[in-house]
C-alpha cells in the first residue's frame, strides 16, 4: 500500500484546473489535482489533510482525501492571519523542494491557535509569527529581529501550563518591549523581495497598505 502523504491547504481549489497547491514537509510546494469525485469535499485554505496519490505531469493526481485538522478561526483578525500566513508560503516556499522548517512552523501556528484563544487581546502576536515565518525564508537580519524570535520561542513553548490570566499577563510583559511599527516595516521590506509582492491580497488587513 503507498504511503499515505500529509500537506497543508495554501489555497482553495481551482475549479477551472482541478487542483489545490499544498505544502508538504519533505517535498515542498506542490499542485494536488482532484478528480470531481471529490469536489462535494469542502477542502479550504488552511486544512492539513491526508491522501494518496499518483505522479500525473510534476502534479500529483489524488486518489483519496482525509482532512486531519484546520485552523478554528476565532475572529476575523485570526482569519486574515491564518490567510497572510498561506499567502507568504505560497509565494516563497519552493517546488518539490524540502520544507521542513516552514511546514513545522505551521503544525505549530495550528496548535497554538487551538489551544490559546489570546489573539483577540494581543494582535501583535499575529506579527511575531508572520517575522519567524519570513526568517525561516531568508528574510530580516536576525540582529533586528532576535528579540522577536525570543518571543516567538517563549509563546510556542512556555504556554503549555498557563492559566488564561497568566497568558494574558505574560504576554503584556513580553510585547511590551516590541514596537509594533517597527515589525510592519521589517516584515513590508521581507515581503517586497518577492517579484509578484503586488499579487498579495492579505496586506492590507495586516498592514493598512
Amino acid at each position: 500500500m503507498e504511503e499515505r502523504k500529509i500537506a497543508f491547504v495554501l489555497k482553495k481549489l481551482n475549479h477551472a484546473n482541478s487542483y489545490v497547491p499544498v505544502l508538504t514537509m519533505n517535498e515542498g510546494k506542490r499542485n494536488l489535482i482532484f478528480r470531481k469525485i471529490f469536489f462535494g469535499i469542502k477542502i479550504c485554505p488552511g486544512m492539513l489533510i491526508s491522501f494518496t496519490k499518483i505522479e500525473q505531469n510534476q502534479n500529483w493526481l489524488c486518489l483519496d482525501v482525509e482532512i486531519l485538522a484546520c485552523f478554528v478561526n476565532n475572529s476575523y483578525s485570526d482569519i486574515c492571519f491564518i490567510h497572510h500566513i498561506l499567502e507568504i508560503c505560497y509565494y516563497f516556499a519552493p517546488y518539490h523542494k524540502p520544507c521542513v522548517e516552514v511546514f513545522a512552523f505551521l503544525c505549530d501556528t495550528l496548535t497554538f491557535m487551538r489551544k490559546h484563544d489570546i489573539s483577540h487581546n494581543f494582535l501583535l502576536v499575529h506579527k511575531v509569527f508572520v517575522i519567524k515565518l519570513l526568517s525561516m525564508f531568508g528574510f530580516c537580519s536576525y540582529n533586528k529581529i532576535s528579540r522577536c524570535l525570543a518571543v516567538y520561542d517563549k509563546l510556542t513553548f512556555s504556554f503549555i501550563d498557563f492559566t488564561h490570566a497568566q497568558k494574558l499577563e505574560f504576554l503584556k510583559n513580553q510585547l511590551a518591549s516590541i514596537d509594533e511599527k517597527d515589525l510592519d516595516v521589517l516584515i513590508m521590506e521581507g515581503l517586497r523581495e518577492h517579484p509578484n509582492f503586488c499579487s498579495f491580497k492579505t496586506l492590507a488587513f495586516l498592514y493598512g497598505s
